[in-house]
């Protein structure tokens, strides 16, 4: 038993001996896919998660049938840009597929919030922000993986 505590302390150890060996721009480039796979998750969660209610409150006189639909068709397509992804992956690199998931998820919400009086506009704004944020988690990682020396 006192070679499995022995065998924990050493690989903690090499952990942080890890983390003391690399360089202030790797530190930055950890603590951006951090902070960008946050906002991703809770994006991708909230969106999911709220747009049913978003449309009851917005669209009182819709079925709720209806705005049952919208996390359904968030959820389709995330599902429908995941497998676009990959194509596209092959052909565009991490940095520019970020950038358009980025600005493509923006103007989505731009269009769901200014135009929230119209129901296909806001049902279209939440099908453009999944398809829009569907590869961003994979594209953090790819991204960053393309900015790191591996030693």
């Amino acid at each position: 038993s006192n070679e499995s505590v022995i065998e924990f302390e050493s690989e903690e150890t090499s952990m942080f001996s890890t983390l003391a060996r690399l360089t202030r721009r790797e530190r930055l480039i950890i603590s951006f896919c951090s902070i960008f796979i946050f906002l991703y998750v809770g994006a991708e969660n909230t969106c999911g998660g709220l747009a049913e209610k978003y449309l009851e409150n917005h669209f009182p006189e819709a079925e709720r049938s209806s705005a049952v639909l919208a996390s359904s068709l968030f959820f389709g397509f995330l599902t429908i840009g995941r497998a676009l992804a990959i194509p596209i992956a092959l052909k565009v690199s991490a940095r520019d597929m970020l950038l358009s998931n980025i600005i493509g998820c923006f103007i989505a919400i731009i269009l769901v919030l200014s135009l929230n009086q119209n129901w296909n506009v806001t049902l279209f704004g939440i099908a453009m922000f999944g398809i829009f944020n569907a590869s961003s988690y994979a594209t953090i990682f790819n991204l960053a993986s393309s900015m790191m020396k591996l030693r």
